[in-house]
């Protein structure tokens, strides 16, 4: 494999041929770090909540299979999950740069950027563009 991306929390929900293609044409070595894993499994899980408490069947379904598919897909693609770590150096420099970013600013993904940066991944893989920009990933298309 040529080069590494992240996968974001987004990513996951893109078509897995498309993840397939990225893999094999871009030569491209896929992985995630475990709060993307958190995020992910926190946002089916309240995402399954709201369609059950709106009596969503049809959602509820297609959000399970999702859900579901999860750890196979991992698993399938090869996508790893890099182990990282976040002391509190890294809550010093979160804290940092939520004072010194202009406009809105998600601490988790700067989470993330922290856990990129320590294994050496300056790619990633998300439908965020404009948020990642200003931490300086560079952005597979």
């Amino acid at each position: 494999m040529d080069s590494t991306a992240l996968v974001d929390t987004s990513a996951f929900f893109a078509k897995v041929s498309d993840l397939k293609k990225l893999i094999s044409e871009n030569k491209l070595r896929l992985v995630t770090v475990d709060f993307v894993v958190f995020e992910f499994v926190k946002l089916m899980q309240a995402e399954l909540n709201e369609a059950s408490r709106k009596k969503r069947q049809e959602r509820m379904k297609m959000l399970t299979s999702i859900k579901d598919r999860f750890p196979n897909l991992l698993r399938d693609l090869g996508i790893e999950i890099v182990p990282t770590s976040f002391n509190l150096d890294d809550l010093d420099n979160l804290y940092g740069k939520q004072k010194n970013i202009t406009g809105p600013f998600d601490a988790g993904d700067y989470m993330i950027w922290l856990k990129m940066k320590k294994a050496r991944i300056d790619s990633i893989l998300t439908e965020n563009v404009e948020d990642w920009k200003k931490f300086g990933a560079k952005i597979v298309p």
